[in-house]
C-alpha cells in the first residue's frame, strides 16, 4: 500500500520538472490518462484527475483514491498518509516530458485522450 499511496504523490514531484505555467495542465488531465512509464514503455502508474478534485491512481493491480487541489501553479495531492504539494508546469495532451527519478531513472509522463486501464 505505501508503494502504491508514494505513486499518487510522485505525479506532482514528475510534473513539477516541466516548469511553465499550470494553466491548462488540469485541463488536459480530465476525461483523460496520466501515464508514467519507463524508457521501455513499461507504464508504472496511471493517473485520473477529475473536475470535483478528485484522483485515482493505479499502481499494477492497487487503485488509490484521493483529492487534488491547485493553488495558483501548486498541485497538491492527497490520500491516506499522503499529502504533497509541488510547482506544476502545463503540457498537452500526446505531449511526453521525460524526467529523472530521485535514483537515477529515466521516466516519462504523458497525458493520453481518454480514460485507458
Amino acid at each position: 500500500m505505501k508503494r502504491g499511496l508514494a505513486a499518487l504523490a510522485a505525479f506532482g514531484m514528475l510534473v513539477a520538472a516541466n516548469g511553465a505555467s499550470a494553466t491548462g495542465l488540469l485541463d488536459a488531465t480530465f476525461d483523460n490518462t496520466v501515464t508514467i512509464s519507463t524508457a521501455d514503455g513499461t507504464v508504472l502508474r496511471s493517473f485520473f484527475f477529475n473536475e470535483d478534485g478528485t484522483v485515482s491512481a493505479r499502481v499494477g493491480d492497487e487503485t488509490i483514491e484521493g483529492d487534488w487541489t491547485l493553488e495558483g501553479n501548486t498541485l497538491c495531492l492527497t490520500a491516506p498518509d499522503v499529502h504533497d504539494c509541488n510547482e506544476i508546469g502545463e503540457f498537452a495532451i500526446g505531449e511526453t516530458v521525460e524526467f529523472t527519478d530521485p535514483n537515477g531513472t529515466a521516466l516519462f509522463i504523458n497525458v493520453t485522450p481518454g480514460r485507458q486501464l
